[in-house]
């Protein structure tokens, strides 16, 4: 047998980076961030890949109803621009250009970073018009939203046998007694039930709180997922989205338990929403984060929706650690990645 291997390393062979980077979030929250204010490379890649695929999908009058909307452009010159302005040889000529930068001198970080976000930006521009983005997502559900019109189903009844309802109150009264029984003795209860609320709520103590509700009388193998879908039999009117899956959501569990007039939301969703308030209010005090600084906070934001919190000794892993680590947030924010942390800790999983 003779292989010719000739020239097989003389390339690197690597997997080409996708586009997608937000792909749990949908188009239509993608293109309200955008109304925002919102400028990321994430957002403008996944912005992009979701025109490009769109183009290929709609017919003569979806695009031309796409373009009269975006002022006579076309899915593809909207989503090159998008392409273009993330494009790192091209932000780095730009850059070279624009700071009148003798050949052979780089850019300084911050010097890309500024050039970028005023491409991204101008890529963007056309998506602050209503009409455009209320076009796309309207197209968008049209093209990908299957109907079957030949066999129609009728419903004829919903919701929970009465047998599956008294099972379900049988196994929440186990968990309130459960709570009433063990709030002295078990630290994230403790914490949860403080008022005012005490801070400094961890992993290890919802992997504790875990574990002890694993045993009678509740006897959940997985007590977020098995209460949370209590909750949603007893209560649909009162859980939004879909949680439960995460050990993190225990504690919008236990919450929901002590204070039960206020409604079930996932931690995910909690905090994201209050990363949004703090961007917000951050811009409205004059504010303004780099690209850089962006992907740091999102990935810093992602980690407290995962954990509860975030220590500099995280920056020891994935993706910090890509990214340089604690030398890496200290280039990225200087002297102020402790306050930094230390704001984002008490604001998102307060």
């Amino acid at each position: 047998m003779i292989v010719d291997a000739v020239g097989v390393c003389e390339r690197d062979k690597t997997v080409s980076p996708t586009l997608e980077r937000k792909p749990s979030v949908s188009t239509k929250k993608l293109l309200q961030m955008v109304a925002m204010g919102i400028v990321h490379a994430d957002l403008v890649s996944s912005l992009a890949s979701r025109l490009a695929r769109l183009g290929r999908q709609v017919d003569g009058a979806q695009a031309a109803r796409i373009a009269g909307e975006a002022g006579g452009d076309t899915l593809a010159e909207l989503t090159g621009r998008l392409i273009a302005s993330i494009d790192p040889q091209a932000t780095h000529d730009a850059t070279v250009q624009r700071y009148g930068l003798d050949e052979g001198d780089d850019p300084t970080p911050e010097q890309l970073d500024e050039t970028e976000r005023e491409r991204m930006t101008e890529a963007l521009k056309p998506f602050s018009r209503p009409e455009l983005r209320q076009a796309i997502v309207e197209v968008a559900r049209s093209v990908y939203q299957i109907i079957d019109e030949a066999s129609l189903d009728v419903l004829l009844d919903f919701g929970h046998s009465e047998a599956a309802v008294r099972s379900a109150r049988s196994k929440l009264y186990d968990f309130q007694r459960f709570l009433d029984e063990n709030r002295d003795d078990i630290e994230a209860l403790q914490i949860l039930y403080s008022r005012p609320y005490r801070a400094g709520l961890r992993y290890r103590h919802l992997k504790e709180l875990r574990d002890a509700l694993r045993n009678p009388p509740v006897g959940l193998h997985d007590p977020a997922n098995g209460l949370w879908r209590l909750f949603e039999a007893l209560e649909p009117e009162n859980v939004v989205g879909r949680g439960g899956t995460a050990l993190v959501d225990l504690v919008a569990i236990v919450r929901h338990a002590i204070r039960p007039e206020g409604r079930l939301v996932p931690m995910a969703d909690q905090v994201e929403r209050r990363y949004r308030e703090w961007l917000e209010e951050k811009a409205r005090g004059g504010q303004e984060f780099t690209a850089e600084q962006r992907r740091w906070l999102d990935a810093i934001k992602d980690h407290i929706a995962s954990s509860l919190a975030i220590e500099q000794a995280d920056f020891e892993d994935v993706p910090f650690n890509q990214w340089g680590g604690l030398g890496g947030a200290w280039r990225v924010f200087g002297g102020d990645i402790d306050a930094v942390l230390d704001e984002l800790n008490q604001r998102l999983a307060a």
